[in-house]
């Protein structure tokens, strides 16, 4: 059967302590808007999250969400698959003038390439990242990347030089990779094949509406994520997921 679509409002979540604060923005401008809580304390109602500081600090805010993160709904998935542009960073590959080399940003953990334009982990991408890579909660859970990007090239070296923290790359918290043109449906079947795990185990993100009503057709549960990876969007997605699983047995 079909997958369930998640769709989380724009509308900050007043009860998910760090979107509260965010503004209103929408699509791109509100991807822009909020780079700042890139680096945010996963149980950021504790106010330790901020925008600010080097790749050590913004490692310490994800570390202590994690950790508390345990006591958040099970079972984990098998498998969660990002988009890459618009959905774990920006600007996206095409609207770059310069292109590589790309130049590692210590401060940021984010890379700057040779016209000087910032590529950025947008929205709660670095500490979610930096949680299926270091929680216990998900030692069992692969992470998948089904992408259409259209300079795969760039999208590869952005990924080797991307920190989440403690020196840990992207490519660090990646363990299957689909990165071509097509119908995201290929994308999911191939990472599906890939790693060996159902589709029905697995949670896909995406920024635009038609991979996830496309992918949702093959029993994927999808998230439509508009502005990113957000705390309120991953929240959710893991708790309507475990929801649905406990409902299946």
């Amino acid at each position: 059967g079909a997958g369930n679509v998640l769709l989380v409002s724009r509308q900050p979540d007043a009860s998910v302590g760090g979107d509260a604060a965010w503004d209103e923005g929408v699509g791109v401008q509100g991807v822009r808007g909020r780079l700042a809580e890139s680096r945010f304390d996963l149980d950021s109602e504790n106010g330790n999250g901020n925008g600010n500081g080097n790749g050590n600090e913004a490692a310490e805010m994800t570390k202590n969400g994690a950790q508390r993160s345990s006591s958040a709904p099970t079972p984990a998935p098998g498998m969660v698959v990002f988009d890459l542009d618009g959905t774990l960073w920006y600007p996206e590959m095409y609207m770059l003038g310069g292109g590589p080399p790309f130049k590692h940003d210590a401060k940021s953990g984010d890379v700057i390439d040779s016209y000087g334009t910032k590529v950025e982990l947008i929205g709660a991408s670095r500490a979610v990242l930096y949680a299926l890579k270091t929680d216990e909660k998900f030692k069992n859970t692969r992470v998948g990347i089904a992408s259409k990007t259209d300079e795969p090239r760039w999208a590869q070296e952005c990924m080797r030089k991307i920190t989440v923290g403690d020196g840990i790359t992207m490519k660090d918290c990646i363990d299957f990779e689909a990165i071509y043109y097509g119908n995201k449906q290929t994308h999911l079947k191939d990472l599906a094949r890939q790693g060996n795990i159902p589709l029905e185990e697995t949670i896909f993100y995406d920024n635009e509406m038609g991979n996830i009503r496309s992918v949702s057709k093959i029993g994927v549960q999808s998230v439509y994520t508009p502005d990113g990876i957000t705390k309120s969007n991953w929240e959710k997605s893991l708790k309507e997921y475990a929801q649905t699983q406990k409902a299946a047995k």
